[in-house]
């Protein structure tokens, strides 16, 4: 009897654990589809809105098709305007940066033209300076500095031309000679 018992008891324990099992599988299963099958749940009313929404829309009658139509006249023209203001603040923009090209080129002429004059400036007033003040003081020192200048310019072109000439002379000389001699 007591055998009888025990294996009853295993028998029931083993039935009961069979069923937990059983149970556990079912209900991963079962969660697994849900988990599985949760987003076409969600999706499934929105593509059903979705074809109402198709059945609903209205049929694209003549009127409809012309309306349209102006619409799209009406755009095309709104973007030629805008095009066309576009097209003439670019042209005026362009206009205004050469202008900016041209100044600036001036500018840039104008400081070197300024720059040559400094450089030029400090021999210009050491010129003016030795000039002024013998207009000031002697009126005649400028005709007595001209007859003493004219001849000291006379004897330093004289040499330079003779030792130029003579050596042009000698050597040019020289081959005539030879040629007649031979």
């Amino acid at each position: 009897q007591q055998q009888q018992q025990q294996q009853i008891r295993r028998r029931n324990l083993h039935d009961k654990l069979l069923q937990q099992s059983f149970k556990k599988q079912k209900h991963e299963q079962e969660w697994r589809g849900f988990v599985e099958e949760r987003p076409r749940v969600e999706e499934a009313p929105l593509a059903a809105r979705r074809e109402e929404q198709r059945f609903q829309r209205p049929v694209a009658t003549d009127e409809h098709l012309s309306q349209q139509l102006s619409q799209l006249e009406r755009q095309w023209e709104r973007q030629e305007r805008q095009w066309k203001r576009n097209h003439q603040q670019n042209q005026g923009l362009q206009q205004q940066q050469h202008v900016l090209q041209y100044a600036r080129q001036a500018l840039v002429s104008g400081h070197d033209f300024v720059r040559n004059l400094q450089q030029q400036q400090p021999e210009q007033p050491y010129q003016q300076h030795q000039l002024q003040p013998s207009h000031r003081q002697h009126p005649l020192q400028p005709q007595h500095q001209q007859p003493h200048s004219q001849p000291q310019l006379q004897p330093q072109l004289q040499p330079q031309l003779q030792p130029h000439l003579q050596p042009q002379l000698q050597p040019q000389s020289q081959p005539w000679l030879q040629q007649s001699q031979l």
